[in-house]
């Protein structure tokens, strides 16, 4: 495969070979306000007889068609006489200036209005599907004279043609043989080349037809379950239009923080939908755009004008009050489901805060998987694959306190109980950790408050002074404890994890907590360009965790930090977020080499060689020193073996006596295990097991 000819949104030439920078590509983009109109068409996608796609040159009278309906949109906008423009001019949030709303990278590259995101074909399209929907709701009124009908009919069909508008637009791309959605990850994110869908196409996705069979499949399953009318209401979450324990159920998939910026995204379909349905739903669309005042987010950048900033304050006291509002609308008997899929304790933590002050107990938890393995925060982070399931039920008036002692001798019982069944389900890693805190949090929101046989009380988090040093151990670092402990139980076969040092026990917990799926789940497909990040963002490698997570999990496993961060160490923390070092970037400290390695930091391409061929021979020393601990030593063996360097391989592990040592190899099994499938390390522990009968060990 050719490298990307965008890398980073660096262009490089495939002619010349000359690259322009990153920040020269965004200034030229910005100055054309995304460079929607007059973004070049460069190829165009065929289907075979057969079914099959192909790929073609764009020609000349391709590219005349697409001015042909640009030109035919001027007119259009021209003679346009409606109270809206033909072609959306609301704002979009880059109108708030740099760093405006975090649910987009393309408000960086200066999109003003909503109709900056849609090519002249694609908003001719879309203008035309509009006012289509407007005549039929019109044709239907008129033939039946039954205006609730018209208005369903017309109300579907604007559904379709809404499905069909994150597909048909300057945002969405094409891969793996038909279009992709605008909508990746929790926002819009930039892409240097784009795909335009074909409305017209038969039964294709991003096609007319394709959306309203979307549309009517719905219609038929409700359809088949016989007539039973429900009542949509809209209302705040924190104003419920429901008069106190009127409903039997809850279910909620609550926001967290600044992870999406709902209604800013909302506004990408809302803008064409007010102009289908507008006065048909008078009530939902009497805004220009989604209201935002009320939304339940942090949002670190600049406010909408005239409204207040959305600091993390807000949103802790906002779900609070949304969740208190459950409360007070839940019948004594009735449930609530909450789903949470969020990888940090932080998150856990307000959510589970606000769910217990607001007066429910949890129940029992369930992890559904409903998460793609390889989405782009799957790349070596701790993401969920499965979205857990908090059972929640009204915490009776009487609840009392618990006692402390009591409530952690049950709550190690349910743990050991639950982690093992979780992974005999295949339930691993971060996706386990959270699915304990369900039957952990049954144990402690029963009460109203749980206290100390001295009479103090038990906060759920940590209490923190005001340099931010924990001052007083919450709930959650001893689920934190008592899940480790389990998982340790079950990562060394046959051994005690004691029996291990802090930087062995602290790996093999890491890695378990980052494992998604078995085996490191699918791959996903090699665009020719790469997703823009952030710059100041560091590439890296070896495995990160926020540094919340990695320090409930260094406390509930004994370690000490600083030992963990020394030179040669394995942990680094930089900022938010905490890092288990790979075994290539300890080389240089566990081989005893002087010279300096260059800096991993990037991914590697897949023109890049290994780490080691590139090394050049030299002469071979009498002996490697062996490590201080077991994972040093294993970490040694495996570098040598990555080298290539048999004959010291043997030395160390057989007259040296390394590999004689049971937790050595009991290490290496455990480890085998956890590595991801893909990396190096896999490869090199695995060729060392396989090495070890050859050496007579």
């Amino acid at each position: 495969m050719p490298p990307p000819i965008v890398k980073r949104f660096a262009a490089t030439c495939p002619v010349c070979g000359y690259t322009t920078p990153y920040a020269r590509v965004r200034e030229q983009i910005r100055a054309r306000r995304g460079g929607t109109r007059d973004a070049r068409m460069i190829a165009v996608i065929t289907l075979r007889p057969d079914g099959s796609r192909g790929f073609r040159l764009a020609t000349e009278e391709d590219e005349a068609v697409a001015r042909r309906a640009a030109d035919e949109l001027v007119r259009r906008e021209r003679e346009h006489r409606a109270s809206l423009p033909l072609v959306p001019d609301e704002s979009t949030p880059a109108e708030r200036g740099p760093g405006a709303s975090r649910g987009s990278g393309a408000w960086q590259w200066n999109f003003q209005t909503w109709g900056d995101l849609f090519t002249p074909r694609q908003a001719l399209a879309l203008a035309t599907f509009v006012r289509r929907v407007r005549e039929a709701h019109g044709q239907v009124l008129a033939e039946t004279g039954d205006a609730p009908f018209a208005r369903a009919v017309a109300t579907c069909l604007a559904l379709a043609v809404s499905n069909m508008v994150p597909m048909l637009n300057a945002d969405a791309y094409y891969g793996q043989d038909h279009m992709r959605t605008v909508f990746q990850g929790s926002g819009l994110p930039m892409r240097p080349d784009f795909a335009e869908a074909n409305p017209l196409m038969p039964r294709l996705v991003g096609g007319l037809e394709y959306a309203l069979d979307l549309v009517a499949q719905v219609l038929e399953q409700e359809g088949g379950q016989g007539f039973h009318p429900g009542t949509v209401r809209q209302g705040s979450a924190t104003a419920i239009p429901l008069p106190d324990g009127s409903v039997p159920y809850v279910v909620t998939d609550p926001p967290y923080y600044d992870a999406i910026t709902y209604a800013d995204l909302s506004d990408f379909c809302f803008v064409w939908l007010k102009r289908m349905l507008g006065d048909l739903y008078p009530d939902l669309f009497r805004w220009p755009l989604t209201p935002k005042a009320e939304e339940c987010i942090a949002d670190p950048g600049p406010p909408p004008p005239g409204l207040q900033p959305k600091t993390r304050e807000f949103f802790e006291n906002t779900i609070e009050r949304a969740l208190a509002e459950c409360h007070r609308v839940i019948r004594p008997d009735g449930v609530a489901v909450v789903l949470f899929a969020h990888k940090g304790t932080a998150g856990w933590e307000a959510l589970l805060n606000a769910l217990v002050r607001a007066g429910w107990t949890v129940a029992a938890s369930w992890p559904i998987e409903t998460e793609r393995a390889a989405r782009m925060q799957a790349k070596n982070a701790a993401v969920l694959a499965s979205s857990v399931f908090l059972v929640c039920r009204p915490r009776p008036e009487d609840a009392g306190v618990g006692e402390w002692r009591a409530v952690q001798a049950e709550l190690n019982r349910r743990v050991a109980a639950w982690l093992p069944r979780l992974e005999a389900e295949g339930i691993h890693g971060a996706d386990a950790v959270f699915s304990c805190l369900g039957p952990a949090l049954e144990v402690y929101s029963r009460y109203e408050r749980v206290e100390t046989a001295g009479g103090q009380v038990i906060p759920l988090g940590d209490v923190r002074n005001g340099k931010g040093q924990v001052v007083q151990r919450g709930y959650l670092s001893y689920v934190w404890e008592a899940v480790a402990r389990e998982a340790l139980r079950m990562l060394f076969r046959e051994a005690d994890p004691a029996g291990f040092e802090e930087d062995a026990r602290l790996t093999a917990m890491w890695l378990w907590t980052l494992r998604v799926r078995a085996n490191g789940g699918a791959v996903q497909e090699e665009p020719l360009w790469e997703e823009e990040e952030e710059e100041s963002r560091p590439r890296t490698t070896g495995w990160a965790l926020p540094y919340d997570d990695a320090r409930l999990m260094i406390q509930a496993l004994g370690a000490d930090e600083a030992r963990l961060k020394r030179p040669g160490g394995i942990l680094e923390v930089k900022g938010n977020t905490a890092r288990l070092l790979s075994v290539a970037e300890r080389r240089r400290f566990l081989l005893g080499e002087a010279r300096e390695e260059r800096a991993t930091a990037g991914r590697p391409s897949r023109r890049q060689l290994p780490l080691f061929e590139e090394m050049p021979a030299r002469e071979e020393p009498s002996a490697l020193p062996p490590g201080r601990t077991t994972l040093d030593r294993l970490h040694q063996a495996m570098l040598l073996f990555a080298a290539g360097r048999s004959e010291m391989l043997r030395r160390f592990l057989v007259e040296e006596g390394a590999g004689r040592e049971r937790a050595f190899w009991t290490l290496a099994d455990a480890l085998s295990r956890l590595y991801p499938s893909h990396s190096p390390e896999k490869r090199w522990v695995d060729g060392l097991i396989a090495r070890r009968r050859s050496l007579g060990i």
